[in-house]
């Protein structure tokens, strides 16, 4: 599975704003979030960017619990592949 369909999965299973869209609906969320990840960035900045994402993209505001969740559950994946890399 490439890292693109993965982060598609975790916010899927995590953080699902918009249930029954397209697979592709998250694409451009997850684009930014692999960028993030290649370029070292924490925890803290994929939460912020996914908010940020969610409320000025996709017009969606609250769901931080979720995010809270999907951004550590992305970092703990990020992890273990680069590890295991």
């Amino acid at each position: 599975m490439d890292h693109e369909k993965k982060l598609n999965q975790l916010f899927r299973e995590y953080c699902d704003p918009l249930p029954g869209t397209p697979d592709d609906e998250y694409d451009c969320l997850t684009h930014q979030i692999l960028s993030y990840l290649q370029n070292g960035k924490t925890q803290s900045d994929i939460k912020l960017l996914i908010s940020r994402e969610f409320n000025e993209h996709f017009g969606i505001t609250g769901h931080s619990s979720e995010i809270e969740i999907v951004s550590k559950e992305i970092i703990k994946w990020w992890s273990k592949i680069s590890n295991a890399a």
